[in-house]
């Protein structure tokens, strides 16, 4: 049987540490052992389909080197010390034997020794096995039946289940059934913080839920065992019950099993999670745990959204926009007049700063690649504001605009939006005739306005202005630039009043 656990070289090893006291009664007992491993031999060969009585043999096999090495060190430093309390009843017969013959043990101690023999001597008497006598033969057939039989009652107590394995059997089971199967799927289940990012220590690697009744059972896993146990409320609570309790599972995290309430289906609960390491709930900061649909029952498909409401066309007229929103802070609209004639729009805006010279209807790449005549050019106000008057293609609706920095001599990407709620009609203050304006502003002194008379007919308004001096031959609607480019007709000629004014 040694040779089964251990191989032929490690068996023999034992059997020279047993012969190497070289105390008879040592001996004695070394002949005994063969005789049992042999027995454990054949046994061997019979047990090797039965997996429980490899146990039978593996304490077997622990009664026989036990009292080896111990008796061994005795023997070394105390030759005569009584039988240890220890012993199993097969070693106290063993030793009985031995401590009939205690001549023998004296006698051969000097045997180990080294002397000097004289010539022709040779150490046959320690080569020698001692001779065996009846009394021997019959004393190594007991210790031989004491094996065999602790052998057969310990392989029967392990058939048939003892309550000492039969716990042990229990207790491996419990630990067995401890470690689950990872949830599989994807329920959406899952652990955020309150900014709607998923708790990095806190992976759900799968999910699952099913709702019966008006409970919703829900199952998840984690590949991480940072934290076992779950507690669904508030980390300001001073209790925290009922606790959900994790349960390892086979990628190295936890399972948590536990129900909710089906009115909490699709919301998202207060979760606080206990950690591992430091043996206490984390309450560092507010997370929630995402309760999702059921696999049960089928949600209802999504009803067809409803296409977004045209906003009418508005009459004829001037309204005020209270609302203009942009794509970048740094082209805001402060004041917008929106102009409606026919199917036509347009509206007179104004920024609030003065960073931008041209804008262009469309994009920044389309900007840099048209003619300059189809740039929008700014009008200053008098308050000294840039104002541009742009088509508007709809109301509620984003439109490409680009706009050019002075600055840096560069195109941007912007978008408009118009918003047509809050918008109001500004009401016509004059009727139609002829109105004396008693003040124009201009930008510049050398162009300054002495008279205007103003003509007003249905939407339609014009005035005729007189000027101080009479340095400008022609007027223009627009930029120098565009004038410049412009055909003569569209200029704007004087004429010529009795005080020898240009108007």
């Amino acid at each position: 049987m040694l040779s089964a656990f251990f191989g032929n070289e490690k068996a023999d090893i034992f059997y020279d540490m047993r012969n190497s006291t070289g105390a008879a009664d040592q001996k004695t007992f070394s002949q005994k052992a063969k005789i049992a491993a042999e027995y454990l031999h054949e046994e061997e060969k019979k047990m090797k389909q039965k997996g429980k009585r490899m146990l039978a043999l593996l304490l077997v096999l622990a009664m026989t080197m036990t009292p080896v090495t111990y008796l061994h060190a005795e023997e070394v430093e105390q030759p005569e010390t009584a039988v240890p309390a220890v012993l199993s009843e097969m070693e106290k017969q063993t030793v009985t034997t031995e401590a009939a013959e205690p001549q023998d043990e004296t006698e051969a101690q000097p045997e180990e020794k080294t002397e000097v023999q004289p010539e022709g001597e040779t150490e046959e008497t320690a080569e020698e096995p001692a001779s065996q006598t009846p009394e021997d033969t019959v004393q190594t057939e007991e210790v031989e039946r004491t094996a065999s039989d602790k052998m057969e009652e310990t392989a029967a107590a392990l058939e048939e289940g003892s309550p000492a394995q039969d716990t042990a059997v229990l207790a491996e089971s419990a630990a067995e059934e401890k470690v689950e199967a990872a949830v599989q799927g994807d329920a959406g289940v899952k652990v955020e913080k309150l900014d709607g990012t998923e708790f990095a220590m806190f992976i759900v690697t799968g999910s699952a839920a099913a709702e019966s009744g008006d409970r919703i059972a829900v199952s998840m896993s984690t590949a991480k065992a940072s934290y076992s146990k779950l507690y669904l409320g508030s980390r300001e609570d001073s209790t925290k019950e009922p606790v959900i309790e994790g349960v390892k599972n086979d990628i190295g995290g936890y399972n948590f099993h536990f129900t909710v309430p089906a009115s909490q289906k699709g919301q998202k609960v207060p979760v606080v999670l206990f950690g591992v390491k430091s043996n206490d709930w984390y309450t560092k900061q507010d997370l929630v745990l995402t309760i999702p649909g059921t696999s049960e029952s089928e949600p209802a498909p999504d009803p067809e959204p409803a296409p977004d409401p045209v906003p009418e066309m508005p009459g004829s007229g001037q309204y005020r926009v209270p609302t203009v929103e942009s794509s970048a802070s740094m082209f805001r609209v402060v004041d917008c007049v929106l102009v409606s004639k026919g199917s036509q729009l347009q509206a007179v805006i104004t920024l609030s700063g003065t960073g931008y010279d041209y804008l262009y209807m469309g994009t920044a790449e389309a900007a840099e690649k048209a003619e300059k005549a189809s740039w929008i050019p700014y009008v200053e106000d008098p308050n000294g504001k840039y104002t541009y008057t742009i088509p508007v293609s709809a109301l509620d609706t984003e439109i490409a605009v680009a706009a050019h920095s002075q600055k840096k001599d560069q195109w941007y990407d912007r978008t408009l939006i118009f918003r047509s709620e809050g918008m109001e009609k500004i009401e016509a203050a004059l009727t139609d005739g002829e109105y004396n304006v008693p003040t124009v502003e201009s930008s510049a002194s050398m162009f300054r306005v002495v008279g205007c008379t103003l003509t007003v007919k249905g939407d339609q308004m014009s005035a005729v202005i007189t000027l101080s001096g009479t340095g400008y031959d022609y007027l223009y609607m627009g930029m120098a630039e565009a004038a410049e480019k412009a055909e003569k007709a569209s200029w704007i000629p004087y004429v010529e009043d009795p005080n020898g004014k240009y108007t």
